[in-house]
C-alpha cells in the first residue's frame, strides 16, 4: 500500500494520481515536486519481484512522459536487466547494493527473446524492437545513476544517448564483460566512481 508522500506542487494532478493508483502494489512511497516525481523502491524481495517492481516503475513513468527519480533507501537487491528511459535518475544510498544475474530478455511488444543477458541497466532493449532503428544521439537520454554499490556481471550499457551521468557508484566483481559500456553517446560524465581491484576514479572523467 502506498503511503502518501509530501506533495509540494504538482503540475499535473491527474498524472500523479494515476501513478499512485497504477503502482499501488509496487512501491512504498511516491511524491511529487513540480514536474519531478520521486518513487521509493520497496524493501528487497525475490529477484523476480525486485525486477518487476523496478521495471514497472520505469515503464509507467515512460508512458506518462515525466521526469522520474527512483530512490533506493538501502538493502541488497538482486535484479535482472532493466531498461531505463529518458529523464530518469536512479539514486542509491551508500548501503544500497544492486546485484544482477543472467536472464533471458523478452520483448513484451514483439515476444522475441534473447538469452544470456547479463547487464544491469540498459537504455535500449537487447532484442529486435523499435529500439533497433535508433541512430545518432536520439536514444534514451538525460539519465543519472547516482550512489550505491553495483555488484555486477556487467553493470551499464548505454548507446545513442546524451546527457548521461554516472557518479558516486562503487562497482565490484565484474564477472562478464565491462563495468560500463558507452557507445555513440555524447555529454557523458563519469564522476567520483570506485572500481574493484584497486582502480579508482579519483577525479571526474568527462566524455563528450
Amino acid at each position: 500500500m502506498i503511503e502518501d508522500g509530501t506533495i509540494d506542487k504538482i503540475i499535473n494532478q491527474n498524472i500523479f494520481n494515476e501513478l499512485k493508483t497504477e503502482l499501488n502494489n509496487s512501491v512504498n512511497n511516491i511524491s511529487s515536486k513540480l514536474e519531478n516525481i520521486t518513487i521509493t523502491m520497496p524493501a528487497p524481495s525475490t529477484i523476480e519481484v525486485n525486477t518487476k517492481n523496478l521495471q514497472d516503475i520505469l515503464d509507467k513513468a515512460k508512458d506518462k512522459n515525466i521526469n522520474l527519480t527512483v530512490q533506493f533507501l538501502g538493502g541488497h537487491y538482486e535484479l535482472y536487466t532493466c531498461i531505463i528511459y529518458d529523464n530518469t535518475t536512479i539514486k542509491m544510498t551508500n548501503n544500497t547494493e544492486l546485484e544482477n544475474q543472467v536472464t533471458t530478455f523478452t520483448n513484451k511488444i514483439t515476444s522475441q527473446t534473447k538469452d544470456d543477458i547479463d547487464i544491469l541497466f540498459m537504455n535500449a532493449k537487447p532484442v529486435d524492437s523499435e529500439d533497433s532503428n535508433i541512430t545518432g544521439y536520439n536514444g534514451r537520454s538525460n539519465i543519472v545513476i547516482d550512489g550505491g554499490v553495483i555488484n555486477c556481471r556487467s553493470a551499464i550499457a548505454f548507446c545513442h544517448g546524451q546527457n548521461i551521468t554516472i557518479k558516486n557508484v562503487t562497482f565490484k566483481n565484474c564477472k562478464a564483460d565491462h563495468y560500463i559500456q558507452i557507445a555513440a553517446c555524447k555529454n557523458v560524465k563519469i564522476k567520483n566512481c570506485k572500481f574493484s581491484l584497486g582502480v579508482f576514479v579519483a577525479l571526474p572523467i568527462y566524455i563528450t
